[in-house]
């Protein structure tokens, strides 16, 4: 990797420093993640090709406890192609600082009621809601085959791929 590796150990002590200004804070964390991703790609054809990307991921969560005893997180991510393209320390502070006063907001938040329905979807909001929980599990739209068991698990398929002729619905529900 093209990392100094003692430039971002010190610059995430540094950024994380930044909480010890918050004592409603619980627990903390700033950490960089590098990583090298490769994606292959192979046809019946017999074509191939082979894909290599880097990744930067700046991630900070935080948590704390309301005077309630409501357990209240905050995060954030950073992601970058390039190490160079990563904030710089002074926009980094500000970025911690920032989430540290959100979750600081939280914390004084009042808390509200939960509410539980009933919920009325009309228009576009329908029609969306639908699709997201009910058709897109019953289309059964094969998922690609992959030789990498982890890119599989990013492209799961849906629920009821082995629910050809079987109930998944209650007896007394029709879908028309």
């Amino acid at each position: 990797f093209d990392i100094d590796q003692a430039y971002f150990d010190d610059l995430v002590k540094d950024v994380s420093g930044v909480f010890r200004d918050y004592p409603m804070i619980v627990t903390s964390e700033v950490k960089l993640t590098a990583a090298v991703i490769n994606q292959y790609f192979v046809n019946s054809v017999g074509s191939q090709s082979l894909r290599g990307d880097r990744i930067y991921v700046l991630s900070l969560s935080l948590s704390g406890k309301s005077d309630e005893g409501e357990n209240v997180r905050e995060a954030d991510k950073i992601i970058a192609g390039n190490v160079g393209d990563l904030p710089d320390k002074g926009k980094l502070m500000k970025w911690a600082k920032d989430y540290a006063e959100r979750l600081k907001s939280l914390i004084g938040a009042e808390t509200i009621e939960e509410y539980a329905g009933p919920v009325i979807f009309t228009g576009d909001a329908a029609g969306e809601f639908f699709r997201q929980m009910f058709a897109r599990n019953v289309t059964n739209i094969p998922p690609p085959l992959f030789d990498n068991e982890q890119m599989a698990k990013r492209y799961p398929a849906s629920e009821f791929t082995n629910k050809i002729k079987r109930r998944v619905l209650p007896a007394f529900m029709d879908v028309y």
